[in-house]
């Protein structure tokens, strides 16, 4: 199973129905992403919430989305092992060959983890 695949597994609570897309997502520390990162203190890659951002999306459009830039990815606080992993879509807009999405990413106790803008086109 590929590593988007266990993500998506890892998505908790969802809601896909609403004018922008949110999921809750918590990975157990049997998550592969954690394996060497870091040894003896566990910290979810950067890329794994990146790739929880796509699997949002993906579930909110009911279509794989390619992704061709991030910006301002900024990644505040860690998420550990079993931490709650909140992501929320704040805006998206099309342009004219393009979309654009921004997402807040929250952990344990609502602290911000980290933000990106996403701009991606559908598969």
């Amino acid at each position: 199973m590929n590593m988007r695949e266990q993500i998506r597994l890892s998505m908790t609570r969802h809601d896909l129905q609403a004018g922008l897309p949110w999921a809750s997502f918590t990975f157990s520390i049997r998550f592969p992403g954690f394996d060497g990162h870091f040894p003896g203190q566990p910290v979810l890659p950067g890329v794994c919430m990146l790739t929880a951002v796509v699997v949002t999306l993906e579930e909110w459009l009911g279509l794989g989305v390619r992704v061709f830039e991030v910006r301002k990815a900024r990644f505040l606080s860690p998420i550990n092992p079993g931490q709650p992993l909140e992501i929320k879509c704040t805006q998206h807009k099309q342009t004219a060959d393009t979309m654009v999405a921004q997402f807040t990413l929250r952990g344990a106790g609502d602290r911000k983890t980290s933000e990106c803008t996403i701009h991606y086109t559908l598969k």
